[in-house]
């Protein structure tokens, strides 16, 4: 990732509220962003975006967040493109899963614009 240009993130949340939420939290800090409605989508434009992070849903239509969790593992290490998990599902395995198959951070839905803009910097400085 080059420090000149603006870190790419990509937004994947089935619901238009919570990407919009999730872009209003970060449009100001100078982020290049992206967004996909599914997990489909997701996982084209991760291929086509190449993005530095990907703020993913865990509970989506069509694929869920694990499988596009999976996907981006399989074709890109964790220091070319992090991934956080944003949920509702707060439970222990759901969290220890998305560790376990390597996510670098993991947000409960809701979050604080604060919250949100902190673990996206915290990922995108493990990236440098």
């Amino acid at each position: 990732m080059s420090s000149k240009q603006p870190s790419k993130i990509l937004i994947v949340d089935d619901s238009d509220v919570v990407r919009r939420i999730l872009a209003k939290a970060l449009e100001l800090d100078g982020y290049e962003l992206h967004t996909a409605a599914d997990g489909e989508e997701g996982r084209q434009k991760v291929h086509e975006l190449k993005p530095d992070l990907v703020l993913l849903d865990v509970e989506m239509p069509v694929l869920d967040g694990f499988a596009v969790l999976q996907e981006v593992r399989a074709n890109f290490k964790v220091d070319e493109v992090a991934v956080i998990m944003v949920t509702s599902q707060n439970d222990g395995k759901g969290i220890t899963r998305a560790f376990e198959e390597g996510a670098f951070d993991y947000i409960p839905k809701p979050a604080t614009d604060s919250e949100i803009k902190a673990r996206v910097r915290n990922a995108i400085r493990a990236l440098q």
